[in-house]
């Protein structure tokens, strides 16, 4: 069983992914629920208060804790839900042109995210473990953040500016993603980067279990 301090607020939700999206399982969502768990977790504001690296340690103890779980085959992470919620967004210049882009939703994600939570790889490859914080940057697109940065020709290998930091070398685009559905809306999401969390440098938030036993946890989030 996973030991968490009293400074996490660990919210279970509805548990499987699946059993969010039971009613829209004809629905083209962009990625694989099956065999997939969503957590939630944010530490309180009085906890870890400014300490950024003793708030990454904790995280990566957490990760530790739950890869070490029965059944569990990837843990992935990022700084946002991946449906619904909260996530940052950003307005680009499309590269060789002066126009500039509709918003774009950017979210950081780890190397075993993208894997974990099931997304459709359609050109390239996923951000994986080489994509540290040393290594050159790069970036993952919907296919909707692919035809709107680069209309008419692939976007694999070509470069864009990064978010974040002045200066910073532009990031590659190596991959390219089926676009997200949220079931049961009928709105399109926002066209989709993602990050490496590694190579900016942010907070976990929702972490994806994808495992290989029908249920290790319940609904309620006993094991």
């Amino acid at each position: 069983m996973v030991e968490l301090s009293t400074a996490l607020m660990l919210l279970t939700g509805a548990g499987l992914l699946t059993r969010s999206f039971s009613k829209a399982l004809a629905v083209e969502m962009g990625f694989n629920p099956a065999q997939s768990i969503s957590i939630t977790a944010s530490l309180t504001q009085s906890a870890y208060q400014g300490d950024t690296v003793a708030r990454r340690a904790f995280f990566d103890r957490l990760v530790i804790q739950l890869r070490a779980l029965p059944g569990v085959k990837l843990v992935g992470y990022s700084n946002a839900p991946a449906l619904g919620g909260y996530r940052m967004s950003t307005q680009l210049l499309i590269p060789g042109t002066s126009k500039v882009s509709p918003p774009i939703a950017v979210t950081r994600v780890s190397a075993d995210f993208m894997t974990a939570f099931g997304s459709r790889l359609v050109a390239g490859r996923f951000l994986n473990a080489g994509d540290h914080a040393s290594a050159p940057p790069v970036v993952v697109l919907s296919e909707h953040a692919a035809r709107t940065l680069f209309p008419g020709r692939s976007a694999v290998g070509q470069t864009m500016p990064t978010q974040g930091v002045r200066g910073k070398p532009a990031a590659t685009v190596v991959g390219i993603v089926k676009d997200l559905q949220e079931p049961g809306s009928d709105t399109p999401m926002l066209p989709q980067i993602y990050q490496s969390i590694e190579q900016e440098k942010d907070t976990p938030y929702q972490f994806v279990l994808r495992y290989s036993l029908p249920v290790f946890i319940q609904p309620d989030g006993s094991a």
